[in-house]
């Protein structure tokens, strides 16, 4: 419910949400722990932070770009 309502809140006020919940997989190969990512948790929540993040920075900041956003691999 704490995510429903955050991902809410987000598109009411336009603000990029990121759900980490939902996007990275249940996998222990990525958790130490409930909070801890181990260096292959780490490698793809970064993967899909820039997922998300770099065409919103694109659109936001096009004009400051050197380049394009890359493709990641999921």
């Amino acid at each position: 419910l704490y995510n429903d309502v955050t991902r809410q809140v987000g598109v009411a006020n336009d603000v990029l949400v990121i759900d980490l919940a939902d996007e990275l997989q249940k996998d222990s190969n990525y958790y130490y722990d409930m909070l801890h990512f181990t260096p292959a948790g780490a490698q793809r929540v970064a993967q899909i932070i820039y997922t998300y993040l770099c065409p919103s920075l694109s659109d936001t900041f096009g004009l400051f770009q050197t380049g394009a956003c890359a493709e990641t691999a999921n």
